[in-house]
């Protein structure tokens, strides 16, 4: 994988919608990877190769196995996070 992975979360909406659309268009060199709490499953999301289409990976922060199988499906299939706009608070 030569694309840098860059993540967003709570990137459904304002902000974090926003800052995800900016990079989208104009970082190439970046695989854009939203998150939201109603996204697509991660172990559907990256085995499908959804992330390459837009789609937005379900992530709820504030629920460890969430946190927990969002970032297990993004190891085994890229990785790595290169940058992370950490949006939820």
């Amino acid at each position: 994988m030569s694309n840098k992975v860059f993540v967003v979360t709570g990137a459904s909406r304002g902000v974090g919608k926003a800052i995800l659309n900016w990079i989208k268009a104009r970082c190439s060199e970046f695989l854009v990877i939203g998150t939201s709490r109603k996204g697509v499953n991660p172990a559907e999301f990256f085995s499908k190769a959804r992330y390459r289409h837009g789609d937005l990976c379900s992530l709820d922060v504030t629920n460890d196995e969430s946190v927990r199988a969002f970032f297990k499906s993004l190891k085994d299939t890229l990785g790595r996070i290169d940058v992370l706009v950490n949006n939820v608070f």
